[in-house]
């Protein structure tokens, strides 16, 4: 009996810690088109000018307040413009999210720039969602001018930062918009596919192990 009790706790265990483990299926849709989502807050670039910092903090038309972080202090040209750049002009990383903890983004866009057409660059761009998990779009060619990205949470999933990186130095990020949107309380835990083996394998461990007992008390 205390075999079969040992082996039932483990199967038990293993079940649990997998359903603990796993946050509910979400997915994130990425667009490289303007347009294609329509953010309710625009990122008013006030910190930062004249004196640059990172991390560099600017809020938006509606009062919530973004954090931007790089490799380099973060520079805003002027007061209340809508870019944001590094103190020589270029950038080659940018992260950024809410600043408040409870809030992520259920709709991001903005657009990287490169004016001059000079480097034809190529671009790395993860949107992560609230359990860390990142959606990525992998080394697009900017063109010359500029290229529009945005992201949307669909199926219970929200954006909680975005992560730029290029290939080489872009001029800036401008137009950052987002929908601020309140992080459930308590994220429903749907079992994926290979939670469902594991608690598959549990449940037949338990019948193995009760088969092998029913077997030993017939021989009985």
């Amino acid at each position: 009996m205390r075999k079969l009790w040992g082996v039932a706790a483990l199967s038990a265990a293993v079940m649990g810690a997998a359903l603990a483990a796993v946050p509910a299926s979400a997915a994130i849709v990425i667009y490289t088109s303007p347009g294609a989502v329509s953010p309710s807050d625009n990122v008013q670039f006030n910190d930062g000018y004249p004196n640059p910092a990172n991390p560099l903090q600017a809020e938006t038309n509606h009062g919530t307040l973004v954090t931007f972080e790089s490799n380099e202090l973060l520079y805003t040209p002027s007061s209340g413009q809508a870019r944001i750049t590094g103190t020589d002009s270029n950038l080659t990383t940018l992260t950024f999210y809410l600043t408040n903890p409870a809030l992520a983004m259920s709709e991001v866009e903005f657009r990287l720039t490169d004016p001059n057409g000079n480097y034809h660059t190529t671009a790395t761009i993860d949107f992560y969602d609230q359990f860390g998990v990142a959606t990525t779009l992998s080394g697009f060619t900017l063109s010359n001018g500029a290229d529009w990205f945005s992201a949307q949470g669909t199926d219970g999933s929200l954006i909680s930062k975005v992560v730029i990186t290029t290939a080489d130095n872009i001029n800036d990020v401008r137009q950052v918009r987002v929908t601020p949107t309140a992080l459930p309380l308590n994220e429903p835990l749907v079992p994926e596919p290979s939670t469902w083996a594991m608690l598959i394998t549990g449940f037949g461990l338990v019948g193995a192990a009760m088969r092998r007992r029913r077997g030993q008390a017939a021989f009985a």
